[in-house]
This record gives C-alpha cells, structure tokens and sequence, in this order.
C-alpha cells in the first residue's frame, strides 16, 4: 500500500512540474491556425520586381517560355495581351467547364493513365477521351485552344534573338 501510495506521489508531483509547460504549448486550434496564417503568407506573390516573384498562376498562357526572363519593356507588352485577352479567355473558359459528373469521370481517368505510366499530353488525352464534351463545350475547348496559341505567338515574337537562342528546341531523333 505504501508502494502504491508513493508512486501516486511521484506521478501527481511529475503533473504538476510539467502542467505549467504544457499550458504554454498552444491548443491545437491555434496551432491549426498559425499554420492557415503561414500558408496563405507563402502564397502571396512578392512585391513587383522583387527576386523570387512567382509567375502569374491563374492563367499559365501568359508566361514566358520556360528559361526565360523577360524585361520591363516585354511584361509592359504581355500586360498589354492580359488586358486584350482577359475576356476573350475568360468567356472561353467559362464555356469549356466540366460538369461534375464530367469532372469525376477525368478525374478517374487521370488516376488510371496515371497508374498506367502515362504521363503528360497522352495523360491528358487519356482522361479527354474519356469523357464526352458537349458540341458547345468542344468549341470552346478549341476558341481556348486557339487564344493560347495566340498569346504564346505573340510573347515569342516579342523576344530578342539571345533569348530566341536559349529557347528548347525540338528533340533530335537518334539516327541509329
């Protein structure tokens, strides 16, 4: 019993040296939202002409070519294509969206390409194959298509020709 009792003593003592330390830990709800708050400081973009500058995610058609730095004068002009074709994507896009059913159908068929080695555009024709688009859908998948194209022509027209130079070019075959 004394054994008992001794052990109690130790174990209630042991509490109440470590309750003070534990009371400074934060609960995990602030944890949880110290770590929200981190997250969203790591997306914001810096400021403009900042090193580290991330490229405009929301619409990928206006980024340079891969390698690339463009300078003040060229993101003058790619500003000036958002502006032109801001609304023109944005009606296209809004026209190409999948429903849902569409939606989790691609997305069944991403994870099955996947899972078969697929990887990049014959992933993604993999997954469009499998789902049917509507007659207005297709047209605007093609209008979206085609703006792309367009901006991306009109971004490596604007290069100079060192930065032509650096583009990647196509792969050569092996001649065996």
């Amino acid at each position: 019993m004394l054994k008992l009792f001794r052990v109690l003593s130790v174990c209630a003592v042991a509490m109440v040296l470590a309750a003070p330390s534990l009371a400074a830990d934060e609960t995990p709800a602030e944890k949880k939202a110290a770590k929200k708050a981190e997250k969203k400081a790591e997306k914001k973009p810096a400021a403009k002409g900042e090193q580290g500058a991330k490229k405009d995610r929301a619409n990928p058609a206006f980024q340079a070519p891969k390698g690339i730095e463009l300078s003040k004068e060229q993101q003058a002009k790619v500003a000036g294509l958002k502006n032109e074709y801001a609304a023109k994507l944005k009606e296209a896009a809004a026209g190409a969206k999948l429903t849902k059913d569409q939606a989790a159908a691609r997305k069944e068929a991403l994870a099955k390409a996947k899972a078969d080695g697929l990887k990049g555009k014959k992933m993604r024709e993999a997954a469009d194959a499998a789902v049917t688009f509507t007659a207005d859908q297709q047209q605007a998948r093609e209008t979206l298509a085609s703006l792309r194209k367009e901006i991306q022509a009109s971004i490596r027209s604007m290069l100079t020709a060192e930065q032509k130079a650096k583009l990647p070019g196509k792969k050569k075959a092996n001649k065996a």
